[in-house]
């Protein structure tokens, strides 16, 4: 009964911060929308969103001043997270665009999408990438395609680190890892979201969390220098062992050759 009286007063405050946040980009921002100002707006909300969720969010690590930043992805709430933590820009996958409420935040937050199953889509990119780099602004992506259980990191995709490869931008590596208090739930079940799972059912147990713990470790950027298959290789080796380090009771994630990183596309 408690968790349930939680999630209306959440899911009702969301609404209610929501049209706050449309309101101040209407307003606030829309005249002169850049790379950065749209970082600004998404950094300033997502820390109210984190607060609405009682979120304890922990940062190990500088985040990147410029270039790209790719983590591991396990819920919708990465974003916040992350954006809770410094300003950046999002790429996202392209239904997230439509998705009600949410979809007109990330698109006021400058997030680009992508459909990773059009290969067109991923060559674009580069344009779009060198804007936000244009601007000193991080560009952050969750190149696993996907989000997990958080059991392993899944292979990833190393067709969206291609502009970075080409124009040889500096790359980082992060990590997020949840955690609930004992007997609160399961981070698998109610935070992760993936596989199917429905949206709405999902998001109704994570309001109704009375408190989740994140923590988020930035590494060193990777050698410059490297083709994107290189690239996806020591990114995800590195991301693996930080998460690795987030589960204590299981093994590191065994390294992936080339071939293995190759999920969909080249």
């Amino acid at each position: 009964m408690l968790s349930m009286f939680r999630a209306i007063l959440k899911f009702f405050g969301f609404l209610w911060i929501s049209a706050r946040a449309l309101a101040d980009f209407c307003f606030n921002v829309r005249r002169d929308a850049t790379v950065r100002r749209r970082a600004d707006w998404c950094h300033r909300w997502s820390k109210t969103f984190v607060r609405l969720l009682n979120i304890e969010v922990v940062s190990s690590g500088a985040p990147p001043a410029r270039g790209l930043l790719t983590s591991n992805h396990l819920s919708y709430i990465d974003i916040i997270v992350l954006g809770s933590i410094y300003p950046q820009i999002f790429l996202s996958k392209a239904e997230v665009r439509n998705w009600p409420i949410i979809g007109a935040l990330t698109r006021c937050a400058g997030t680009l999408f992508v459909r990773r199953e059009r290969k067109a889509d991923v060559a674009e990119l580069q344009g779009a990438f060198a804007e936000v780099f244009s601007q000193s602004v991080p560009l952050t992506l969750f190149p696993e395609g996907t989000s997990s259980d958080g059991s392993s990191v899944l292979p990833f995709f190393s067709s969206l680190l291609e502009p970075a490869a080409n124009a040889n931008w500096p790359v980082t590596p992060a990590c997020i890892g949840y955690r609930l208090d004992e007997g609160h739930g399961i981070v698998a079940e109610d935070i992760c979201y993936w596989g199917d799972m429905t949206f709405g059912r999902h998001l109704w147990k994570l309001l109704g969390k009375k408190k989740i713990y994140v923590s988020v470790t930035i590494g060193e950027p990777i050698e410059p220098g490297l083709n994107r298959k290189e690239m996806a290789a020591a990114l995800h080796n590195k991301v693996s062992a930080m998460a690795a380090k987030k589960r204590p009771q299981q093994k590191d994630s065994p390294e992936l050759t080339d071939d293995e990183l190759e999920p969909s596309f080249n």
